[in-house]
């Protein structure tokens, strides 16, 4: 996934997933392990974050609150218009999670201290959203899957590096759903990373 400026402007990606029966829909919380991206951003409460599922229902992580003005995340470069990428963090959301959401931040041990603009910056993490997951009820997995993060004031900006959707193995019945580190592979070798979905044609890397 190649890196992406985000700057005063809504920004989407679509990954296509495969890999599921052609039935299989979320049916419970458990089926969907977690939502991720990799970013950076200054003044988090300029920004939005949200991902769709293929038939349309979307569910929010972050939508500018929590009084988070000066708050980071990852590393990004201070004021750097029209912007080159700073250091990333890997941040993720999914049902299981027992850290608050966003908005519920403020003054915790999820914001460290520092930061690029001086009011910290929120720690790499398994996060709630702000919507129910239950919004992802009923949801095929196979199909386009979004993310969709949106920088509503033009002063500073951010990069997103990579994002992705995880499922559950179990969920996946058919095709190449299950496999676990150490199994044979679809190309006849061990497998040794499961990407937790199909996309671009794979999900294991095997050796």
């Amino acid at each position: 996934f190649p890196s992406h400026d985000i700057g005063a402007d809504c920004f989407s990606d679509t990954i296509l997933v495969s890999g599921s029966s052609s039935d299989a829909v979320i049916t419970q919380l458990s089926d969907l392990d977690s939502l991720m991206a990799i970013m950076e951003h200054s003044y988090l409460t300029d920004i939005t974050i949200s991902f769709g599922c293929p038939n349309g229902s979307v569910v929010s992580v972050y939508n500018q609150g929590g009084g988070l003005a000066n708050v980071d995340l990852g590393f990004p470069l201070a004021d750097d218009l029209p912007g080159n990428p700073g250091e990333g963090l890997e941040y993720s959301w999914g049902p299981a999670s027992t850290n608050p959401n966003w908005l519920n931040i403020s003054g915790t041990s999820f914001i460290n201290p520092g930061g690029t603009d001086g009011g910290g910056y929120v720690v790499s993490g398994y996060y709630q959203s702000i919507d129910p997951w239950t919004n992802f009820v009923g949801c095929p997995l196979n199909g386009p899957w979004v993310i969709e993060i949106c920088d509503i004031v033009g002063a500073d900006d951010g990069w997103l590096f990579d994002w992705g959707v995880n499922f559950n193995p179990d969920v996946f019945g058919t095709g190449q759903g299950g496999l676990s580190i150490g199994d044979n592979g679809p190309a006849g070798g061990s497998v040794f990373y499961d990407k937790g979905f199909e996309s671009d044609g794979w999900r294991y890397l095997e050796a």
